[in-house]
């Protein structure tokens, strides 16, 4: 819990040698309705019958940035949750009374059926670890997420309309900086005739 860098930090002893383990056999048993697949976030996506959780970042979620998508956006009606979210500034993850606000402040509760995706069910990956310690009984993880959905364009998605009218702080501090807002995960709205800051 937090990784390599909160071990280092917690000052742990760390071992350079090589280590060799003799040769097993892993059989897995996967179990069904663990992982969702585009039929059945398709099949479920209208009514109640499931919320839909997007891990990805802000800016992908409002159709900014895309890796991989055919299109742009998040899946319609889908909640937008950040992986980050859900662990400390150290790595760690977030204790039971942070997640239980976070998921109820969104409406996520015990009694739904939950999946999350983000950008090939990494990220996702986190909030279906996290649903799973705190026993939401019906959850699920779908690891072809948007880059699959996008895809197929009878599928519905949503984008934030005319993002090209907005700016966000990672924006403007690189405006500041003298950086580029031109690049491919910032809007395009600067059109280089000056700019004017208004706190």
């Amino acid at each position: 819990n937090g990784g390599w860098p909160k071990w280092l930090a917690d000052g742990n002893p760390v071992d350079k040698a090589i280590n060799s383990l003799p040769q097993a056999t892993f059989s897995a048993r996967p179990e069904p309705g663990r992982l969702a697949n585009k039929d059945y976030i398709a099949k479920k996506l209208h009514g109640d019958a499931l919320v839909l959780i997007d891990a990805r970042t802000d800016e992908e979620y409002n159709g900014w940035a895309l890796h991989k998508e055919k299109r742009g956006g998040h899946i319609k009606s889908a909640i937008s949750m950040p992986h980050k979210w859900f662990f400390n500034e150290d790595g760690t993850m977030r204790d039971y009374p942070a997640l239980k606000n976070l998921m109820e402040s969104h409406e996520v509760t015990t009694d739904k059926a939950v999946s999350a995706y983000g950008t090939w069910g990494v990220r996702s990956a986190t909030v279906y670890f996290a649903l799973r310690l705190m026993e939401y009984p019906a959850c699920s993880n779908y690891d072809g997420s948007l880059p699959e959905w996008s895809r197929d364009p009878a599928l519905p998605m949503e984008a934030m309309p005319r993002f090209e009218k907005l700016v966000y702080a990672a924006w403007v501090d690189d405006l500041i900086k003298g950086g580029n807002p031109g690049k491919p995960d910032h809007p395009p709205t600067y059109p280089g005739k000056g700019y004017v800051i208004v706190h």
